[in-house]
């Protein structure tokens, strides 16, 4: 047979109600003091104490980490299928004062029909100490079952708690995108809002200058276009007393400051001023 881990290193308590703390070398003791020429250990099922038959013979022990391992012999097939077939979950190893191994037991089933075993018998005066072991992985069915309920439970929590978060995450994008859009919608609006009052300005300016006969009607458009885009320039200044100030700003500055910009708002707005003693040729002034 294979090596089986039959105990391990950590704190145990005896069937004599003793705990104590076992560590690797309480187990090279027992590998150590272990000599089958002399005194084989039996596997026996059940209550040690009790007079049972031997199901096979420890042949050899081990110690790897903070394990025990037994190597058996003479094990009838039917005990390792019950083994196999997991039927034995525990195992319980007795110890004698001297750390001597003096048998290994399995427990958990009853024993299998085998004939033709003979017992062996304990002698009550020779004293030991039981320790029974219980693999890690060694579970029955129950027991595989809740923690298999367990497990899906934990499973649909983290599913459940996932679902929530992207939903969260998705309604927190949705309400981030409104918010994105109404503020660009306002910033939109808000542009168109100040060009219209900028064109209006404009206007009003440019209808002054024509009021002031410093410009004329033809001229609106090409005036406009200018000022708009000398309205995305930069404040400069051109001297002390004007200070610094848009380039748009300086453009409506030289337009209000010039004269009359076209010699026909003076030259025809008083016909009786000429050299002719204020004689006029009728003709002409009929076309002013």
């Amino acid at each position: 047979m294979a090596w089986d881990v039959i105990f391990e290193t950590g704190t145990h308590t005896d069937s004599s109600g003793k705990t104590k703390k076992w560590t690797e070398a309480d187990l090279d003791r027992i590998v150590n003091a272990y000599d089958p020429e002399k005194q084989e250990a039996p596997v026996v099922l059940g209550h040690p104490k009790t007079d049972s038959p031997a199901y096979g013979w420890v042949e050899k022990l081990k110690r790897e980490g903070g394990k025990l391992f037994a190597r058996y012999k003479q094990v009838p097939d039917a005990l390792k299928s019950a083994i196999g077939d997991g039927r034995y979950k525990y195992k319980s190893i007795a110890v004698r004062p001297d750390g001597s191994l003096r048998h290994v037991g399995f427990l958990g089933a009853k024993a299998p029909a085998i004939k033709g075993l003979g017992p062996i018998q304990f002698e009550d005066g020779d004293a030991f100490c039981e320790i029974i072991f219980q693999e890690e992985n060694a579970m029955d069915i129950e027991e595989l079952k809740k923690k298999l309920a367990g497990e899906e439970a934990a499973r649909k929590a983290a599913e459940e708690k996932a679902a929530a978060f992207a939903e969260k995450a998705e309604i927190a994008e949705a309400e981030k995108k409104a918010a994105e859009d109404a503020r660009a919608k306002t910033e939109a609006e808000f542009t168109e809002s100040r060009k219209a009052q900028e064109k209006a300005a404009r206007d009003a300016r440019f209808d002054k200058l024509v009021e002031d006969k410093k410009a004329v009607p033809a001229e609106k458009d090409k005036v406009l276009a200018f000022a708009e885009a000398l309205g995305e320039g930069e404040e400069i200044c051109f001297s002390e007393a004007e200070g610094k100030k848009p380039l748009e700003e300086h453009f409506w500055a030289f337009l209000e400051s010039r004269k009359e910009s076209h010699g026909l708002f003076s030259e025809y707005e008083n016909p009786g001023d000429g050299d002719d003693d204020g004689k006029v040729d009728a003709t002409l002034t009929q076309h002013v």
